[in-house]
C-alpha cells in the first residue's frame, strides 16, 4: 500500500517507528490476533521523509486489516 503522510511527527521518524505506529494501530483496533496476522508479513519498503510517503507490504489475505489501521496512525 503507497500511503501519504499527514503528521509531523511521522514525518521526521524512521522507518522503524513508522512501522511500530502502524503495528499500535492494528493492536489497538484488531487486538493480539490481528497484530499476529499481520506481523509475519508486514514491511516498511520504502519511506521519503521530503515527499511524505510510504510503502508499506504485508500479505494478500491480511491487507484490509493493514487498510484499515492506517487510517488510525
Amino acid at each position: 500500500l503507497l500511503c501519504e503522510i499527514d503528521s509531523e511527527e511521522l514525518i521526521e521518524a524512521s522507518p522503524g517507528v513508522v512501522l511500530q505506529k502502524i503495528k499500535d494501530a492494528v493492536l489497538q483496533n484488531f487486538g493480539i490476533i490481528g497484530l499476529s496476522k499481520i506481523s509475519t508479513s508486514i514491511s516498511l519498503k520504502y519511506l521519503n521523509p521530503k515527499l511524505g510517503i510510504f510503502i508499506v507490504r504485508v500479505s494478500r489475505e491480511h491487507h484490509a486489516i493493514l487498510h484499515n489501521a492506517l487510517t488510525f496512525v
